[in-house]
């Protein structure tokens, strides 16, 4: 059985074997990377829907894989980017806002 912890979650398994040995339980390594976000003029930066900070910024220890980055300031459109986060990289965003 495979479990997928996402985040700082804290998960519980509980099974019951019937007999022989209990199997060793293997431990995955959870990988982080970075996020360097430059925006012009400026903006609030949500990472997964959270406001993490404003431009420029480097958002460390973010876990590998698929996030949602929302960038907003009120005199422009917002941006939304999906950006793929490899375990010891950084991956750069760079956007410049047009008007509305």
């Amino acid at each position: 059985k495979q479990i997928q912890v996402i985040g700082n979650q804290t998960v519980t398994v509980r099974e019951e074997f019937k007999g022989g040995t209990i199997p060793p339980v293997k431990k995955e390594e959870v990988s982080y990377g970075e996020i360097k976000v430059i925006a012009k003029p400026w903006a609030n930066i949500y990472l997964d829907d959270q406001l993490v900070g404003q431009t420029p910024k480097i958002l460390k220890n973010v876990p590998a894989g698929q996030h949602s980055l929302t960038l907003k300031n009120p005199e422009y459109e917002q941006i939304i980017k999906q950006i793929q986060v490899i375990g010891n990289q950084t991956v750069t965003v760079r956007e410049e806002f047009k008007k509305k």
